[in-house]
C-alpha cells in the first residue's frame, strides 16, 4: 500500500468518467485500452488536450509494441499489462509523484 494515495471515484462508462473528471480534476486517471463507446486512446487524447491534464495510465490485457506506440502517440504516461498492474503501478506512482516513500 502506498501512503498518500486516495481512490476518489470509479466510473462505469466513458461518459460517466468525463463527467467525474470535469468535477474532480484528479491527478491520475487509470483507463483501459478497450472500452465500449470510446476507447482509452481517445479518452487519453481528450484528457491530454485539457489545460491541466492528469497523468494517464492506460492498462491492457495484452501488451504489444503497437499498443505501446499508440498509447504514446495518444499522450499516455504509461501503458501497463492488467495482470501486472498491482506490481507495476506503485513504482510508477512513486517515481512520478514521490508518494509512498519518505525522503532522506
Amino acid at each position: 500500500m502506498l501512503r498518500g494515495i486516495v481512490l476518489v471515484e470509479v466510473a462505469a462508462s466513458v461518459n460517466e468518467a468525463l463527467a467525474l473528471l470535469d468535477r474532480l480534476k484528479p491527478d491520475v486517471v487509470i483507463t483501459d485500452v478497450r472500452m465500449p463507446g470510446m476507447d482509452g486512446f481517445e479518452l487519453t487524447r481528450r484528457l491530454k488536450a485539457r489545460r491541466t491534464p492528469p497523468t494517464v495510465v492506460m492498462m491492457t490485457g495484452l501488451e504489444s509494441a503497437e499498443l505501446h506506440d499508440e498509447a504514446r502517440v495518444a499522450g499516455a504516461d504509461c501503458l501497463l499489462e492488467k495482470s501486472r498492474l498491482h506490481k507495476l503501478l506503485p513504482p510508477f506512482l512513486v517515481e512520478r509523484f514521490g508518494v509512498g516513500h519518505t525522503p532522506v
